[in-house]
């Protein structure tokens, strides 16, 4: 029998949005008209971007939008395929600064743990920006939400190798909101360090006034 740890950890950050979109998306500024779409370019052009973290450390002043991770483990034994003694739990969370000295919104890290019922698992980070911000959003355009997130699942089997021990291996599915860039590194010990496993470039700026309800774990 052998035991696994695990970690997993998500970056939502905002890379280098190209003027070209700046000005593509204004065309969804409401009331239509020059002086609106002025406006709306600006506010894209104003936005904190060219953000691209290297790895999934903390630092201060944080590197992206939204940070959070969640961690856990579980058991293999030879000739079982499936994992017992296992947990999955939310992990710390941060936000970048915006504006003005202030911070985003970084939610606490929802998880679903059924790793000892059918080997799966799963977390979703997401955040908002700093409340003082939302009335800016919504002159430009109206929106219903204003969460960005990711969402991991996992999937674990248990094995046996050529010499009889226990192994593990984890298939991750993810999904992401269009808007920002994601990142997701893996921590599993066997690896030395931090294994990038998700890099999803973020889409038009437009995106996040038309953001999907956060999913479940």
């Amino acid at each position: 029998m052998l035991t696994w740890s695990y970690t997993l950890a998500a970056k939502l950050y905002i890379a280098t949005i190209p003027w070209a979109d700046c000005l593509k998306a204004s065309a969804i500024a409401v009331p239509p008209g020059p002086a609106n779409s002025a406006a709306f370019v600006a506010f894209c052009a104003r936005s904190p971007q060219g953000e691209n973290p290297p790895t999934d450390a903390a630092p201060v002043p944080l590197d992206a939008r939204i940070l959070g991770a969640a961690f856990g483990g579980w058991k293999c034994q030879a000739n079982n395929p499936a994992p017992f003694g296992g947990s999955w739990v939310p992990g710390p969370t941060a936000a970048g600064v915006e504006f003005f000295g202030l911070t985003g919104v970084a939610n606490p890290v929802a998880t679903r743990d059924n790793i000892n019922a059918n080997g799966s698992f799963g977390m979703v980070v997401s955040g908002r920006p700093n409340a003082v911000f939302e009335p800016g959003f919504q002159v430009m355009r109206p929106r219903l939400r204003a969460q960005i997130w990711d969402r991991v699942t996992g999937d674990i089997a248990c094995g046996t190798d050529n010499r009889g021990q226990p192994t593990a291996t984890v298939a991750l599915n993810a999904t992401f909101t269009k808007f920002p860039s994601h990142k997701i590194w893996a921590h599993s010990p066997a690896a030395a360090a931090p294994v990038l496993i998700f890099a999803n470039p973020q889409k038009s700026f437009s995106n996040l006034w038309f953001l999907p309800a956060v999913g479940a774990p």
